[in-house]
């Protein structure tokens, strides 16, 4: 695990090198990351919309590909005290 971890990072260092780097830059590197940890889950970029909303990645059982658990990525350095308060993350407390 701390080499998946160690190249997940490596790859935001990398892409954050660039100056162009946004959120979905380093998307692909945390799908990597997920699937690295967790070889029986498939985990899915922007998946279809849900009753709560758009999340940014929903992980799915590889065998009968229900549901474990959705994702909401944001950007490097976005503070996530003041997105826990957003109206997107407060949505997903319906769930």
């Amino acid at each position: 695990m701390k080499t998946a971890i160690t190249t997940y990072l490596n790859q935001l260092e990398l892409n954050l090198q660039t100056g162009s780097a946004k959120e979905h830059t380093h998307r692909a590197a945390l799908e990597i990351l997920i699937e690295t940890i967790a070889p029986n889950v498939n985990a899915v970029n922007e998946p279809t919309r849900i009753a709560c909303g758009a999340p940014d990645y929903v992980v799915l059982n590889k065998k009968n590909n229900l549901p474990l658990g959705y994702i909401e990525a944001k950007d490097i350095g976005i503070s996530l005290d003041k997105v826990q308060k957003t109206e997107q993350l407060l949505g997903s407390s319906k769930l």
